[in-house]
């Protein structure tokens, strides 16, 4: 047992998933590239890069996650680890609900939590800094997304209600 606990179970990365959105967000880059008007086409690296920076920090979780064979989410007996870019660890205890949202295709788990800023403590400060501003100014939720693992919205839904009710 450490900090988190004791693991139970691992949800691994679905290595074709992960490897689909990263050649769709290349694909999106070139034909950005190829709508562009020929007199802004001199700004094009430089804005790609910037977008290519935002997109990888998006993504590098599930990245990491996948080559180092930790797993995307870690259920243990104290809470949910979670490594698909949204919100890291989650005390069952601090999880008030959950529900399904489904937004331009991709699912996610969205979580209401008790405290915010008990959860955003535990992440890094660019993260903690890049959420928050999300769900102050946007109404973003704490979220974990599954379209990048070895499970369905529905299966990590019930392991949330199920833990969560037994805390």
């Amino acid at each position: 047992m450490n900090e988190i606990g004791t693991v139970e179970r691992v949800i691994r990365v679905d290595l074709k998933s992960l490897v689909l959105q990263i050649l769709l967000l290349a694909l999106v880059m070139l034909a950005a590239r190829w709508a562009m008007p020929v007199g802004y086409r001199d700004v094009y690296p430089a804005s790609m890069a910037f977008i290519g920076v935002v997109l990888v920090f998006s993504l590098w979780p599930v990245i990491r996650a996948a080559a180092t064979g930790g797993g995307a989410i870690v259920i243990t007996d104290r809470g949910l680890l979670n490594r698909t870019g949204g919100v890291g660890f989650v005390e069952w205890k601090e999880i008030a609900s959950a529900r399904i949202v489904s937004q331009l295709g991709m699912k996610r788990v969205e979580l209401e939590v008790h405290n915010l800023y008990t959860v955003l403590d535990r992440i890094s400060p660019v993260r903690r800094w890049l959420l928050e501003r999300s769900i102050t100014k946007y109404g973003g939720k704490p979220s974990v997304y599954v379209t990048s693992v070895q499970a369905s919205a529905n299966e990590i839904l019930d392991i949330i209600n199920a833990k969560r009710h037994g805390a």
